[in-house]
């Protein structure tokens, strides 16, 4: 049975795949990170103490530690770990748009 419902359409032609748009790219930059996740994370202490120093306080942005960094590390391998292969695989049949890394 299809669905025709010109809201449930709507919904999904406007909600839906601008959503999954925005998931892929996420999905896509966390999947990109690896590499670098392997190489770098090694030079960061995972330690309140430890600034990472990039001189950018005067601009008003915080300053994070290696805790911070270390913690922003976790969370993305938590979110990877909760997207399943089928739940993947939803979001880019929902994508309409070619992917711009």
């Amino acid at each position: 049975m299809a669905i025709t419902n010109p809201e449930a359409i709507r919904y999904a032609n406007e909600m839906i795949r601008p959503l999954s748009e925005q998931l892929r790219g996420v999905l896509f930059q966390l999947e990109s990170l690896e590499e670098a996740v392997q190489r770098i994370m090694p030079m960061i202490p995972n330690d309140v103490t430890e600034i990472v120093e990039d001189g950018r306080e005067a601009e008003g942005i915080s300053r994070l530690t290696g805790a911070d960094v270390h913690r922003l590390v976790n969370l993305r391998a938590a979110i990877l770990q909760l997207v399943a292969p089928e739940d993947k695989a939803a979001v880019l049949k929902a994508c309409v748009r070619p992917l711009r890394g």
